[in-house]
């Protein structure tokens, strides 16, 4: 009997089979954000060889699926818009449609819990289980969250999940005080900066995981693909570390929904971890891996790490010393070299616990990552958007000059700190004598009578306070006397 009614069963499934052949990846939804000005980059799956249509804001592509079912068109480029409109996509007689869609700018943001960190009024912190309360100044966060309501933001959050090979999300997000809470408090305040500059709708793809390796959020592939990792590879993973797992579920199927540019706060785990030394090309492949997905050499601006005391964490794998943090924030600078389109936001100014590893100023961070990219990508040159950097630097006896490109001040009125000073065959010494003369700082110490090296802010503990006018904080350095900026 079963025999007779199996081929009337198929002929019955056979529309509901054929129902599921049209399908976009997780990042298209209701509330998504396109592109503005760049051919914004439609895909999915469909029947092999069927036609498929994309229509949106007066434009109708049109494809056919390939032999493996997938199918990708291009829409035009668009100039932005706040109107809501609908994507629709057909083959044969399916049908998706995605309402309140918006054009403007689209972002990615990533990394590990310093990304992660919510706008929430609640969040791990030290041992308190409460969002630190700034000591400087008003808590924007939580000014934020009690009036929030910003109808041309629109998040993609992508949750925390690893055993599904759909993107894990509930789709785009309108913000407001009931869906802020869960958002980025760095991407929300990145985002909400260029939105006041630019006056266009800004969406974020948002995809970070606390406590994350950077080889986790690398596709395997690059680690193979690259002579200096490809050794060190055992069984998938990378000194121990399961290399690509958190691309291939939280990023991959997002490649390549058009985007501008990326934002990245991660490293802390690597640090941990013992990679020190390695950091920076890690990040370059990191980079290169993503663009190559996305098949575009986005901009990448990135965040270095705080200060925070490393050293006092007795059970990590590697055990750091005080100078660790300084090294692993030379890697970070040394990214840059190999990272074409990059640049790093400092945060040495922005702590006030340093037994936490998440600092509290989370919106200042956010408006200096907006600051890069005004300047970087939106044709504001006139933005001043990093801190001084050291030109030269040269001992005249006892006293050493020490030349910036910008002019100095310092963020609290009182005297630079975190110089230290040694002579041949001497340790370090920290300075007795500091002055400030433009953009130059005068250092000495009457027992370093021949100063051979200077180092600025090299110290796990060390938070700065030497800025520029707009308070954008200088970088760390050490360096060997006489020193010149190749």
């Amino acid at each position: 009997m079963m025999k007779k009614f199996f081929p009337l069963l198929c002929l019955l499934l056979l529309p509901l089979l054929a129902q599921a052949q049209l399908r976009l990846p997780g990042v298209f939804s209701d509330g998504m954000v396109l592109q503005r000005g760049k051919p914004a980059a439609v895909w999915g799956t469909a029947d092999p060889g069927a036609r498929v249509t994309v229509q949106f804001a007066r434009q109708t592509v049109r494809t056919h699926a390939a032999a493996d079912g997938s199918w990708q068109v291009a829409l035009a480029p668009m100039e932005a818009s706040m109107e809501p409109r609908i994507l629709t996509v057909r083959s044969g007689r399916e049908r998706r449609e995605y309402r309140d869609v918006l054009v403007g700018e689209v972002w990615l943001a990533s990394g590990q819990s310093n990304m992660e960190f919510n706008m929430g009024p609640v969040w791990r912190s030290g041992s308190t289980n409460k969002v630190d309360r700034p000591a400087r100044g008003e808590n924007i966060q939580e000014i934020e969250l009690r009036k929030a309501d910003l109808p041309q933001l629109r998040v993609l959050l992508v949750e925390k999940v690893l055993n599904t090979d759909s993107l894990p999300t509930r789709g785009w997000r309108h913000i407001d005080t009931r869906t802020l809470p869960e958002i980025s408090a760095a991407a929300y305040f990145f985002a909400k900066n260029l939105i006041d500059s630019l006056q266009v709708p800004v969406g974020i793809l948002e995809t970070c995981w606390g406590g994350t390796r950077i080889e986790s959020w690398t596709p395997l592939e690059a680690y193979r693909e690259d002579p200096a990792f490809s050794a060190g590879l055992q069984g998938g993973s990378y000194d121990g570390e399961p290399v690509g797992r958190r691309y291939d579920h939280m990023v991959r199927e997002m490649a390549p929904y058009t985007l501008r540019g990326m934002i990245w706060y991660q490293g802390e785990s690597n640090l941990i971890a013992g990679n020190t030394g390695k950091y920076a090309a890690m990040q370059a492949l990191l980079v290169r891996s993503w663009r190559a997905a996305w098949g575009e050499e986005f901009p990448f601006y990135f965040v270095q790490i705080a200060p925070y005391l490393y050293s006092q964490r007795r059970t990590d794998p590697s055990v750091s010393d005080w100078t660790t943090l300084p090294q692993f924030w030379e890697q970070q600078e040394r990214s840059l070299d190999l990272i074409p389109q990059a640049a790093m936001v400092q945060v040495n100014d922005l702590v006030d616990n340093l037994s936490d590893i998440h600092p509290t100023y989370k919106w200042e961070l956010g408006r200096r990552l907006a600051l890069q990219a005004l300047r970087g990508v939106y044709g504001r040159p006139d933005l001043v958007a990093d801190g001084p950097r050291l030109l030269r630097a040269a001992a005249d006896g006892s006293v050493v000059t020490l030349e910036f490109d910008q002019p100095l001040a310092t963020a609290d009125g009182k005297a630079p700190r975190h110089f230290t000073l040694a002579q041949a065959g001497g340790g370090f010494q920290p300075i007795s004598e500091v002055k400030i003369e433009g953009n130059k700082v005068l250092i000495s110490n009457s027992r370093v009578r021949t100063p051979v090296e200077v180092r600025y802010g090299w110290d796990e503990a060390a938070v700065t306070n030497l800025c520029n006018p707009q308070g954008l904080p200088a970088r760390q350095f050490r360096v060997r006397l006489p020193f010149e900026k190749k």
